[in-house]
Order: C-alpha cells, then sequence, then structure tokens
C-alpha cells in the first residue's frame, strides 16, 4: 500500500497513542512537521497522504470531515501495510560498495565500476548484490541480510527486500 491511498481519521486522547502514531508516521515514510507535541494533538488524519492533527482549539472539525473514522489500533495497522519506497540506483564508477554473490557469503568492500547484463561488475570480480558501503559499513565481513539490497536483472539494476 502507498501513503497516498490512505485516508482516514483517529482520536489520540493521550500524548503516549499519539506519540505511537507519530512513530508509525516515520517508519512508514510520512512525513509531518517535527515541531508536532504529541500531546497537544487530540485526533489526526490521513487523505491521500496528507497528514493533519487537531488542537483542543479546532477538534470539533474532526467529525466534519469526510473521512472514515477508524480505531487507534486499525490506524497502526493500516500504517505498518505502507510500503516503503523504492530507492533510486545512484551508485555511481568509482563509488565504494559492499557486495557478495548471494546471501551465505560475507559482503566484501570493492570499488563499483558497471553493471553487466547478469552482475555487478567491480575491481576485478562480479557480484550478484550489492549495496552502498556508506550507511551500511557494519555489514562488512558479515553474512546479515539488510532490508534490500540491489540485483541484476536484464542488465537493470533492480531493488530487492527481505
Amino acid at each position: 500500500m502507498k501513503p497516498t491511498d490512505l485516508n482516514f481519521k483517529v482520536l489520540t486522547p493521550t500524548p503516549e497513542r499519539a506519540q505511537k502514531l507519530l512513530e508509525a508516521l516515520t517508519r512508514a515514510n510520512i512525513r509531518y512537521s517535527t515541531h508536532l507535541k504529541p500531546e497537544a494533538a487530540l485526533a489526526m488524519s490521513l487523505c491521500r497522504g496528507h497528514f493533519s492533527f487537531w488542537r483542543s482549539s479546532v477538534v470539533s472539525a474532526f467529525d466534519k470531515e469526510p473521512m472514515p473514522e477508524v480505531t487507534f489500533a486499525h490506524a497502526l495497522k493500516l500504517l505498518a501495510q505502507v510500503e516503503a519506497p523504492t530507492p533510486t540506483f545512484d551508485i555511481k564508477l568509482r563509488d565504494e560498495v559492499l557486495c557478495r554473490h548471494n546471501p551465505i557469503f560475507e559482503w566484501n568492500f570493492k570499488i563499483f565500476t558497471r553493471v553487466t547484463e547478469d552482475y555487478f561488475s567491480t575491481t576485478g570480480h562480479v557480484y550478484e548484490q550489492l549495496i552502498p558501503y556508506k550507511g551500511n559499513e557494519h555489514l562488512h565481513g558479515k553474512t546479515t541480510t539488510p532490508d534490500g539490497w540491489w540485483e541484476v536483472e536484464s542488465g537493470q539494476p533492480v531493488w530487492r527486500r527481505k
């Protein structure tokens, strides 16, 4: 499900519930103003990916909103179903990368050279899986599978997920 598919409103009568909903929005990659104070939000809504919240002074408008009202638990469930966006393949010649042949092998530090029909080419070797080194340094020398990685399909990089 995409964030733009979401269309609901939910009451958040406690700061703890409001905070949990903001955390779920963050996990779903839905942006909101970081100056929001959970203790000030009494209700929240999502309409085509646009997030809104009501304070006590305007919560009376909540009932007039045309979107369906859902329970707090259902709102969290809906947000958990949002698919993470697919990253853009922005790895370029001479970028530092981690590569491996398949999940049983360790991630190796290499310098990227190009995408072939079936593999990623690096200085001296070819590999089936690739991730940027920056931000993934902790995976070097390990077989840990990250949340996502690049593979080659018909000569094009394709993002894969666990």
